[in-house]
């Protein structure tokens, strides 16, 4: 006769199924955790690209807009040095003396700095909101001004609130 000692014959499969359900309850909270990990990554990418895009839109438009300020009475000097910066196209060499600048594409930049200083005004994490309100400003005193003697000051702190925003982004991404 027995003495207890062995184990009932429903044991071993109660205890491997114990194990089968403890292990698929962890694979699939292990698998949530990762998911949700890599939604959050991915998230926090799509912002940084979006960031980027935009810091990078006023970065542009407001070294336009200031040599369009600057050159307001030369608008071919305005041109062959927006040119030479890569800001507009060089395929043609006499395109953009054909399209000059006119008040409403200096207008059209104004209003897309503005734009972009809102929308980066939102998104962004605190340091670069602060630097595109203070490109913001600044642009939005220049409204006023006209005359290139009025806006020489203007553009002077346009552009160095530029430099403090793209100073700014490197910060914050770590690029050097």
């Amino acid at each position: 006769m027995g003495t207890g000692d062995a184990a009932p014959w429903w044991g071993v499969p109660v205890i491997a199924g114990g194990f089968l359900v403890l292990g698929a309850a962890l694979g699939y909270w292990f698998n949530r955790l990762q998911d949700s990990r890599r939604a959050e990554r991915e998230d926090v990418q799509r912002w940084d690209h979006r960031i980027l895009e935009l810091t990078t839109g006023v970065i542009a438009k407001v070294h336009a807009f200031n040599l369009v300020a600057l050159h307001e009475g030369s608008a071919a000097d305005g041109c062959r040095v927006l040119q030479k910066d890569g800001l507009i196209a060089e395929d043609d060499a006499t395109a953009p003396f054909r399209e000059m600048y006119s008040f409403a594409q200096v207008g059209q930049a104004f209003v897309e700095v503005a734009e972009a200083c809102a929308s980066l005004e939102l998104i962004a994490p605190t340091t670069v909101r602060k630097a595109a309100a203070n490109v913001r400003s600044v642009q939005l005193s220049a409204h006023p001004a006209s005359g290139q003697n009025a806006m020489a000051p203007i553009v002077n702190e346009l552009d160095d609130k530029r430099r403090e925003l793209e100073r700014t982004v490197r910060e914050h991404f770590g690029i050097k």
